[in-house]
């Protein structure tokens, strides 16, 4: 056998580690195909890579309903200008 038959190719479907190394949603790695893969990573054409968690970007996360809580209530607060002659 050689060293291609004796590995697979994993692609992370969420956070892992792997040799001390941190490994993010969607790298691919080499592992051995005698051993067991980590819970947070599938080989290539499974169907969990479908439901990969995607990096979360810097974006606001609140919800729309939130949102829209906060500037009624900061408007009450400070006033929206309306009362002012």
């Amino acid at each position: 056998m050689t060293d291609k038959e004796q590995t697979v190719t994993l692609v992370a479907v969420e956070r892992g580690f792997r040799n001390g190394q941190l490994v993010e949603p969607g790298a691919t790695f080499p592992y051995p195909a005698d051993a067991k893969p980590p819970k947070w990573a599938a080989k290539q054409g499974d169907p969990r890579l479908a439901q990969a968690a995607k990096p979360v970007t810097a974006a606001d996360l609140k919800p729309q309903a939130a949102q829209k809580a906060v500037k009624t209530k900061a408007a009450a607060l400070t006033g929206d200008g309306s009362d002012l002659v």
